[in-house]
């Protein structure tokens, strides 16, 4: 995974109160054990106008033309809560500035806006921590390899019945 620490990029307005999870990735897609290749249902009631599946080739679905995800320059979404009043301040700018750009600062944990205002934001400092080095939950299980390994050898030690490979 590559490490993210700031972007700049378009605001893609989607102005709908309290998302249900299941609506940004419906919950017949998570039957995949692979971290990647989701980007396809993402969204996938309001980006298609028919029904799919897990087995449906997106390629050939028909796409909702006024869902604003429809876009090609579209890669992949980083959820930020903000209070109301900055949500509406945000809009209020969007509206009046067409193709409006914002760079976010996940080191800073701060959103800079058009305007020079900064929005500050909270993220789970795991995750944080795991897109400003690139890493996911295997990588960083295997910076604990030593520990790991250290682990194991002395539980051998302790239990060496588990670890027995014959048969009773």
């Amino acid at each position: 995974m590559e490490a993210f620490k700031t972007h700049r990029g378009l605001v893609i307005p989607f102005n709908r109160a309290n998302i249900d999870t299941d609506v940004m990735l419906p919950k017949q897609y998570l039957k995949s054990i692979k971290k990647t290749g989701y980007g396809d249902w993402l969204f996938d009631g309001l980006r298609y106008l028919d029904e799919g599946d897990i087995n449906t080739d997106t390629s050939t679905r028909t796409i909702n033309p006024d869902f604003v995800l429809n876009v090609s320059r579209y890669k992949g979404v980083l959820p930020i809560q903000l209070s109301s009043q900055h949500v509406s301040s945000l809009f209020d700018q969007i509206d009046t500035h067409e193709g409006y750009e914002l760079q976010i600062n996940l080191e800073l944990q701060s959103i800079l806006l058009l305007d020079g205002t900064h929005l500050p934001f909270d993220i789970d400092p795991p995750q944080r921590e795991q897109l400003l080095n690139g890493s996911d939950a295997i990588s960083l299980t295997l910076s604990h390899q030593d520990t790991i390994i250290r682990f194991e050898e002395q539980h051998r030690k302790v239990a060496p019945w588990l670890f027995n490979s014959s048969t009773v």
